[in-house]
């Protein structure tokens, strides 16, 4: 479960930054 939440959170980052 930690991975996939470290996946969400570097996703939900990568996001942002583009944004």
């Amino acid at each position: 479960m930690s991975l996939f939440h470290m996946f969400i959170a570097h996703i939900l980052l990568n996001n942002s930054l583009y944004m």
